[in-house]
């Protein structure tokens, strides 16, 4: 029984022994990619940095992750989401044409 609803379970979401692993590294890298972030201000004490710079840092890095979205929803405002302008021949040619 247990192993029927693990099968289902697996059928349902689709999930394949290749997309399982490729799920299980893109969390790993996704946890441990910004776990240095939080050490950052207290190396630049250590390197002697102000408090001013330091807050600096923190809000110049908090106004990045807060701005940096607003480019691709203008896109999508603009185009509609990646199904209706990715196969569209002049965004294509746009692509082939910026990649060389």
């Amino acid at each position: 029984m247990m192993e029927r609803s693990a099968s289902g379970l697996r059928e349902f979401f689709g999930l394949r022994r290749n997309l399982v692993l490729l799920l299980i590294a893109i969390v790993a890298i996704g946890a441990g990619e910004e776990t240095w972030m939080r050490f950052v201000p207290k190396y630049l004490e250590s390197l002697g940095a102000a408090a001013l710079v330091i807050g600096l840092y923190d809000g110049l890095k908090t106004l990045l992750g807060a701005v940096y979205a607003y480019p691709g929803g203008i896109a999508v405002d603009r185009w509609g989401t990646a199904g209706r302008w990715w196969h569209s021949r002049r965004y294509r040619s746009r692509v082939t044409c910026w990649c060389c």
